[in-house]
């Protein structure tokens, strides 16, 4: 559906507006199609996002081929994620994945299919940073973040400015409520802070966004170092990295959404410690 929203300029995009009755997504929604340039937004949200469910749709079906022994066509798997990526334009994303790709494919048994992926995503990488869209979406912005000598695009810069600025600081035990943070950054007139662990301070207060990242993130960590569980280990540190370059952990149901997919990484690891290679899924 993106490739078709893509090559017809937004016409599928123009079509699900109608279906729309969230005002505020349906306006995101118009506002990202009047850039002159695409970035893949449905209804499933923003850009960023979607990446978020690529992320997750590839390691998923990773796992799934690796330690469940499921039959997963990992160069489709591998040909969809790419695909979605770039039509998405998010900086980090495109980094990640060129990661995700390079070692995927040096860990691979299968030199053929290893061969055909990396040559497939060149391919594919040549031919998209030839298009308006990577010039726009990803050569432009990360050429004037570094003129502006701030990589984050404004991140940073916010948070210089709110500290400069503004004398209100996160408390140490009960934060202020939820949407705080943006509320902050409005007073000043700064863009919001797009860093999830100072938004979550200001919300709720230093120590329970300290016990959340704990329990939700960094014990799944240990868990999998202890068990020498590589693969997943990675896989799990680049969906939190990911997860908290942009606000969407703050909001809506991206954190259910990672840590739901935490638990599943980490259950399919205690499954293979116990029982081994789990065969045909069961």
């Amino acid at each position: 559906l993106g490739v078709i929203d893509y090559i017809s300029g937004y016409k599928l995009n123009y079509l699900l507006q109608r279906f729309i009755f969230s005002s505020g997504l349906k306006e995101l929604m118009q506002v990202m199609s009047s850039y002159g340039t695409y970035r893949l937004f449905n209804a499933l949200g923003h850009p960023l996002v979607n990446v978020e469910y690529y992320l997750i749709y590839f390691f998923m079906n990773w796992a799934g081929s690796k330690y469940l022994n499921l039959n997963v066509n990992m160069l489709k798997v591998v040909f969809v994620y790419i695909i979605g990526i770039f039509l998405c334009g998010s900086k980090m994303a495109l980094f990640l994945s060129i990661i995700i790709i390079f070692i995927y494919s040096a860990r691979s048994r299968n030199k053929y299919l290893s061969l055909t992926i990396l040559c497939f995503t060149i391919a594919i990488s040549i031919s998209f940073v030839n298009t308006n869209t990577f010039k726009v979406n990803i050569g432009n912005r990360l050429v004037s973040a570094i003129q502006s000598g701030d990589i984050t695009n404004g991140r940073i810069g916010a948070i210089k400015t709110v500290f400069n600025v503004s004398d209100d600081r996160p408390n140490l035990l009960v934060g202020k409520g939820y949407g705080y943070s943006t509320l902050v950054t409005e007073k000043v007139k700064t863009n919001n802070f797009e860093f999830p662990p100072l938004m979550m301070a200001y919300d709720y207060g230093i120590i329970t966004t300290v016990t959340i990242y704990l329990l939700c993130f960094i014990f799944p960590i240990i868990q999998l170092f202890k068990e020498k569980q590589i693969m997943l280990l990675g896989a799990i540190i680049i969906l939190i990295v990911y997860f908290n370059s942009f606000n969407g952990l703050v909001y809506g149901d991206s954190f259910a959404r990672l840590v739901f997919t935490i638990k599943i990484l980490c259950d399919i690891s205690k499954q293979k410690n116990s029982k081994g290679v789990i065969k045909n899924g069961k």
